[in-house]
């Protein structure tokens, strides 16, 4: 039904870029220790919690590291954590709606996700989605999932040159994303997708029917809107702000 053009992001050895990702990450510095905290908080190693499959309670502090700020944001301390049975799949709409301040912030966000969960030993992979027209989506990986045979821990570079381009189907980036979290070993599985407006390349129905069908596989689907207060006709659980970085 969804026709997919590819791109795996390719490690790059482009100190230049490596030094442009820093320079984006350092502004993140006063985000990151309580975002930290509230990714811990999900990551507990306790059982008991009121979603389906997911570990909440309280905080087990034997099991989590202790940060400090440097000038690479993260530093672990003294304690040590075991491999996350939590995954997270993270889309970014890369519309061309999204140009200017939308993929200037969406650029900030997703280099903040990627440094807090690789920090937190937590298997992710994160992918702008865009479109070419109805059911042709285009997607780039710029981290796999450790499962993937594109892995590698110097992709992420990348994301300082996210740029906005065409249309967007939801339901196919959706879909895509399904296939990729069926392929981990983790028993938790969260899916967020950003998005500033409505599909322009799938129907409303077909994005409905895709969330609802990931929810009934297990997989909690979480949809952030930017400035898009209509994100709740899509998604059971769903937040929207006018700014993806104030979020």
């Amino acid at each position: 039904k969804y026709n997919y053009d590819l791109t795996y992001i390719p490690i790059t050895k482009d100190l230049a870029l490596k030094e442009a990702y820093y320079k984006v990450a350092d502004k993140l510095k006063t985000i990151s220790p309580n975002f930290i905290r509230q990714i811990q908080e999900i990551k507990t190693y306790n059982t008991g919690g009121k979603e389906p499959g997911l570990s909440t309670g309280k905080l087990d502090k034997k099991n989590v590291y202790k940060y400090r700020q440097t000038s690479k944001i993260f530093c672990k301390n003294t304690y040590k954590i075991k491999e996350s049975d939590l995954a997270f799949g993270i889309l970014l709409d890369i519309s061309g709606s999204m140009s200017g301040e939308g993929i200037k912030n969406g650029k900030l966000v997703m280099i903040l996700l990627h440094e807090v969960l690789k920090s937190l030993k937590i298997n992710h992979c994160i992918a702008g989605h865009t479109s070419h027209g109805i059911h042709n989506c285009i997607i780039e990986e710029y981290q796999s999932f450790k499962e993937s045979p594109h892995y590698n821990v110097n992709k992420n570079y990348n994301l300082v040159n996210l740029k906005a381009k065409s249309g967007n189907c939801d339901s196919g980036a959706l879909n895509y994303m399904y296939y990729q979290l069926a392929k981990v070993k983790n028993k938790d599985k969260i899916c967020l997708i950003f998005s500033d407006g409505e599909p322009t390349e799938c129907t409303d129905s077909e994005l409905i029917n895709r969330v609802k069908f990931m929810e009934n596989k297990g997989i909690i689907v979480i949809g952030i809107g930017i400035n898009f207060p209509s994100i709740e006709r899509y998604y059971t659980k769903h937040a929207n702000g006018k700014n993806l970085v104030d979020m």
